[in-house]
């Protein structure tokens, strides 16, 4: 375990001067609505390495009616960085209790197959992107407040009850980003590969341009000085 220090009688101390500098200078965050791309379905190889077993037509699980247990993947089809929407009905009779459900995010498809539970690092398991939902009526629109950093999300639902079941009728991602990705020209460097290169590294940084040149828009979501001068 990595050794870390704790500051005793920690204080904060704030120059009103630069963060007037620094309110004056944020961006205005420009917002694009993506959806869910497809339904897949995930497992392990005889190598235990996390693979898509299956795919499916997003519309594949808006026909579905979800009870106690049953667990979906969705795949967005690429790296988003927002607010999600989950917009929900259900099938069958009345709804007498309401319906809880489990949610996980995931950049990599291998943390679709890790069991958050088990993790026992030195960061805090806040940064895991999971939460746990109760909704009393249905339909809802229900948006989660929390940005997320994904491409891949689970659902699980903890229960209903025997009268009804669970239905998902859409899901949607409300992205920002403080640049427009379509307005920076690439560069063709003659190589299919370094043109691949070239375009991960742009969309990185794109994800991290937010408020401010964020380290990482999962985690810390932050400026360090480092970064600020790369």
């Amino acid at each position: 375990m990595p050794s870390y220090s704790i500051i005793e009688n920690f204080e904060v101390h704030k120059n009103n001067r630069f963060l007037e500098i620094a309110e004056s200078l944020k961006p205005e965050l420009l917002h694009k609505e993506i959806k869910a791309a497809k339904e897949i379905m995930v497992g392990k190889d005889r190598q235990m390495r996390t693979v898509i077993t299956e795919e499916h037509p997003i519309e594949n699980l808006y026909a579905k009616s979800l009870k106690r247990d049953d667990t979906v993947f969705v795949d967005f089809g690429d790296h988003a960085v927002g607010y999600v929407t989950l917009e929900l009905s259900k099938t069958g009779s009345h709804q007498d209790a309401p319906v809880y459900f489990y949610l996980k995010f995931g950049e990599r498809l291998e943390e679709m197959t890790d069991k958050t539970a088990d993790y026992d690092g030195w960061l805090s398991r806040g940064w895991i992107q999971e939460e746990y939902i109760h909704v009393d009526v249905l339909p809802a629109k229900v948006k989660l407040p929390r940005r997320y950093s994904f491409r891949y999300m689970e659902l699980r639902v903890i229960d209903t009850s025997a009268k009804f079941q669970l239905k998902i009728d859409g899901i949607s991602c409300d992205t920002v980003s403080a640049v427009d990705m379509e307005s920076v020209k690439p560069v063709d460097f003659g190589d299919p590969l370094l043109n691949q290169i070239d375009l991960v590294s742009r969309k990185t940084l794109k994800e991290c341009m937010q408020d401010v040149f964020e380290d990482g828009p999962k985690r810390d979501r932050r400026m360090w000085l480092g970064d600020l001068r790369l």
